[in-house]
């Protein structure tokens, strides 16, 4: 009896020691994460942060993190200047090398929304700007606690482009590079101008969220919100197209 229980308790520590041992090898793999084609030079391409993630940095022919996440830089236009792809944690990847002041680095593409240089990251822009729905207006506002309407659209894109638009509806209206556009054609991302006249008479400014539709801060008395070419009685004069790459940043 007693040899049996011997026999069976060896049988189990046996089993016990292979399982251990296979868990540590697992726990002490590691990946050779490296780039795995050329690096080709991207030219007319900008990003926005989409999802956090780690930025890289190529040391001894080995990718390596390089202690910074996509978040450090997520209110900012990132410069993209090369592309490449990788091997990381075994899986195929492609990522961007992108520059934004100090930081600077591989990343996945998957972290990263890419557009036209210089063109606003509309989906971005909107989704934060939404966030404002019902803020009071106050007269000279330029925070959450109240916006008046060029407060508004400054604040929204100093805080998802790190771009200074101007401050008043007139500094918006002539921001260097923009193009002007009929109220008509304008897109999401735009600007909408209200205006006696020319840009330097503009009055009032909108974020346009689609095709005949913003967002804006009324007047006082009614909070942020929504409006649309159909319903509103006031109609925009004109459109502002911005040039993120002509703008200082805020």
């Amino acid at each position: 009896m007693m040899k049996k229980v011997f026999a069976t308790l060896l049988a189990v520590m046996a089993v016990a020691a292979i399982f251990a041992t296979t868990s540590t090898s697992a726990s002490a793999a590691t990946y050779n994460d490296h780039l795995t084609s050329r690096k080709q030079t991207v030219s007319g391409k900008q990003a926005t942060v989409k999802h956090n993630g780690n930025i890289y940095k190529v040391s001894g022919g080995k990718l390596v993190k390089t202690g910074k996440k996509t978040n450090s830089v997520k209110n900012k236009t990132l410069k993209v200047t090369k592309k490449a792809s990788a091997s990381l944690s075994n899986k195929n990847k492609t990522m961007y090398y992108i520059k934004s002041g100090s930081t600077k680095g591989w990343v996945k593409s998957a972290n990263l929304t890419l557009s036209k240089k210089g063109s606003v990251p509309a989906t971005k822009v909107i989704k934060y700007a939404k966030k404002f729905k019902g803020t009071p207006y106050v007269w000279g506002g330029t925070t959450p606690r109240g916006f008046d309407c060029s407060g508004f659209t400054q604040y929204v894109f100093k805080k998802t482009t790190g771009k200074n638009i101007g401050r008043t509806a007139a500094n918006q209206a002539m921001s260097r590079g923009a193009k002007r556009i009929s109220a008509k054609s304008a897109k999401a991302g735009d600007l909408l101008i209200w205006s006696k006249g020319g840009a330097g008479t503009a009055y009032h400014v909108g974020l346009a969220t689609g095709k005949s539709t913003w967002i804006n801060a009324f007047r006082p008395g009614r909070g942020l919100g929504t409006a649309s070419l159909a319903t509103y009685y006031n109609r925009p004069s004109f459109a502002i197209r911005l040039d993120l790459n002509k703008l200082p940043n805020a």
